[in-house]
Formats: C-alpha cells, sequence, structure tokens
C-alpha cells in the first residue's frame, strides 16, 4: 500500500491505506477468478481519490471500471488481454504515426515496455492524475477508444525525443 502514490498526502495516511487494502482483498473475493493484479492498487486508490474516501463506493466505482470499460482479460493472469492491446497500439501507431512506427520497429522495441502502464493503471503512473482522471471520464462518455487516442496522443507529444533515440530502452 505504501507503494501507491507515496507522494501523496492523502495515501500516507494509515486510514487510506487500509481503506485501500480492504477495497483490493473485497474485489479479491467477489471475483476470485481475478483476484489481485498488479496496477489494481492505483485504480482503486484513484477511486477512493475521487470518492473522497468513500470505501464501499470506491469499490464499486473501482469494479465497475474493470467490468463495464476495460477489456475483461486485461488483467488475467497470462496477460494476453494487455498484449493485444499493445498489438493494436502498434498498428495504430503505424497508420497514425508511421514515422515512430518505422523508428520504434527498426530498433525492435516492445510496445508493452512503455505501454503497459498506460493500459494497466490507465494512465494513473504517468501523467498528473487530473490528466488521468480527464481520460477516465472520456472513457466513461465514449468508450475504451479515448485509451487508444490519449496513447496516439502520448507518443506523439513526445516524437522528437523517439525519433532521437538509438537503444530500445530509452
Amino acid at each position: 500500500m505504501d507503494r501507491t502514490f507515496p507522494e501523496h498526502p492523502h495515501f500516507q495516511q494509515k486510514a487510506t491505506q487500509d481503506a485501500l487494502r480492504n477495497i483490493l482483498r473485497a474485489y479479491a473475493c467477489h471475483k476470485p477468478e481475478v483476484g489481485y493484479c498488479q496496477s489494481f492498487n492505483f485504480l482503486a486508490a484513484a477511486a477512493l481519490l475521487h470518492l473522497n474516501n468513500n470505501e464501499e463506493e470506491a469499490f464499486w466505482l473501482f469494479e465497475t471500471l474493470l467490468t463495464d470499460y476495460l477489456p475483461q482479460d486485461l488483467y488475467d493472469n497470462t496477460l494476453f488481454g494487455l498484449y493485444c492491446e499493445c498489438d493494436v497500439l502498434m498498428q495504430l501507431t503505424k497508420e497514425r504515426k508511421p514515422k515512430i512506427y518505422a523508428h520504434l520497429h527498426k530498433l525492435d522495441v516492445n510496445y508493452a515496455i512503455f505501454a503497459t502502464p498506460w493500459f494497466m493503471c490507465v494512465f494513473l503512473t504517468c501523467v498528473p492524475i487530473e490528466t488521468a482522471f480527464r481520460i477516465w471520464d472520456s472513457v466513461i462518455v465514449e468508450g475504451y477508444k479515448v485509451i487508444f487516442r490519449a496513447c496516439i496522443s502520448m507518443l506523439g507529444m513526445f516524437e522528437d525525443k523517439l525519433l532521437q533515440a538509438t537503444d530500445p530502452g530509452v
């Protein structure tokens, strides 16, 4: 729990960490076929923040996000869904950002290296939380396609740096 938004004052409080732990345990009992997956802590924590630490409402927001808005196999134990999303992102990059695609392809970059937190944490760990919440709002209103729009936008924002990279780890 202490690695979840460690700089945020709200998550430095024991009561908030306990509430987060309760949500994650309750979800693991509610959906034993899924249990717990890395990144659930950030999604549940964001729900807690958004709902002013109301544990029950945060649980249901978390559950609804996972059930109704994100791909069902994104968080399975094989991460098959994650790899599918990365393949779709690679194809979209090829279509919409061909220079970036060609360069990343030349470097043999696996999209999962940089896109995992985009998909698994719905951007919570890589943009300011206010921006992540705007993405969440758009996903709820327009659907999951917004995630791919945000991914392509992120690649576009860093196009110059990406095209200068000479190593797949950069």
